[in-house]
């Protein structure tokens, strides 16, 4: 046991690391942390109280097996970084802090409920291998630069708009999954493996930097649900027991497009040979039925104005046509009328 009896301030940091011994922490005046408060392998540890405490920087708790309880009276508003990992509590709350460096709850595996007032992150949220009832309240946050949440039961990003690098959600529990301010993904956004999932709403997301992967979500059978959808800055990869595809207002997706559908309503056939074609700029279009034929379809790469086609070259399943690819001649002596009127020697 612990106690720092008479202690208010620490101008620094408290450490406490591999000590299997110790089954308690009491600091009863303590109010202020000016840097980090540290944890680490205490397997024995199974109390920590800080009443007063009310400012620190950075907490850092992992492998803490055995600690369930926590006192603390007073909410803490300057924190900028949290990481618990591996603990026994069954609740996370009473941080105030807007802005975050770091949010990561993981592997704690009776945690019932996970809320937070965090307004943007930036670095990374991450949930995960938490209590498989875990419902996550991340209802105040509008941007993070990574989030990953994996096995959650319920997740509220109700005011999450912008994610500036990687947006991953794992599942295996939630039933329903709506973001419905998210509009920009600066990198790759991936619906991986959620098998309760039937329910998917993203009716404002206008771009997405890197990939698109919906892979294995069982019960998600029509891809309708990004309805703004313009660019994609990778590839496509979907799998899944898709019977239809809508993505109307998609312009550009500079990667290729692979999708494999388990359902026989899906027609890989009439899927390559669509609209898909022509925002397609990454290279092959390849579909996977549910009878595992294959087909690929190439698709035109263009690195300039004059990569294009000439007009009287029209190809299908995976080249260019005439209406969509061809400069018009005009346009082209136009070009080059510019060009040597503006010459000087």
């Amino acid at each position: 046991m612990i106690v720092f009896e008479k202690l208010e301030a620490i101008d620094g940091s408290l450490n406490i690391q591999k000590s299997p011994d110790l089954v308690r922490l009491d600091a009863p005046y303590l109010s202020k942390i000016s840097k980090d408060f540290r944890m680490s392998e205490l397997t024995s540890l199974a109390l920590v109280s800080c009443p007063r405490l009310l400012s620190i920087k950075l907490l850092s708790w992992k492998v803490l097996p055995i600690l369930s309880n926590v006192l603390f009276d007073n909410e803490m508003s300057d924190i900028k970084s949290i990481t618990i990992s591996d603990t026994s509590l069954t609740g996370f709350s009473g941080f105030q802090s807007k802005i975050l460096d770091t949010l990561d709850i993981s592997n704690n595996r009776f945690l019932e409920t996970i809320t937070s007032n965090v307004e943007m992150i930036s670095g990374k949220l991450h949930v995960a291998a938490n209590s498989k009832d875990v419902i996550a309240d991340f209802s105040k946050l509008r941007s993070a630069n990574n989030l990953s949440i994996h096995d959650v039961a319920e997740i509220c990003l109700s005011h999450l708009e912008l994610v500036n690098n990687s947006a991953v959600l794992v599942n295996k529990a939630f039933t329903s999954l709506k973001l419905p301010k998210l509009s920009v993904v600066g990198g790759t956004l991936s619906l991986l493996q959620n098998k309760k999932l039937n329910q998917a709403e993203f009716p404002s997301i206008k771009e997405i930097g890197g990939g698109l992967m919906i892979v294995n979500n069982t019960f998600i059978d029509k891809l309708n649900f990004f309805p703004k959808l313009k660019t994609i800055g990778g590839g496509l990869d979907l799998v899944g027991n898709f019977k239809e595809m809508s993505m109307s207002q998609l312009i550009l997706v500079k990667g290729s497009a692979k999708l494999k559908s388990y359902s026989n309503a899906f027609d890989c056939q009439k899927w390559t040979k669509s609209s898909i074609t022509q925002v397609i700029r990454g290279g092959k279009i390849e579909c996977t039925n549910s009878a595992n034929q294959r087909i690929v379809s190439n698709t035109p790469t263009f690195n300039s104005l004059f990569d294009i086609p000439p007009m009287d070259v029209i190809h299908e399943s995976g080249t260019s046509t005439l209406s969509t690819f061809a400069i018009p001649l005009f346009l082209v002596f136009s070009m080059y009328f510019c060009l040597t009127t503006n010459i000087r020697f």
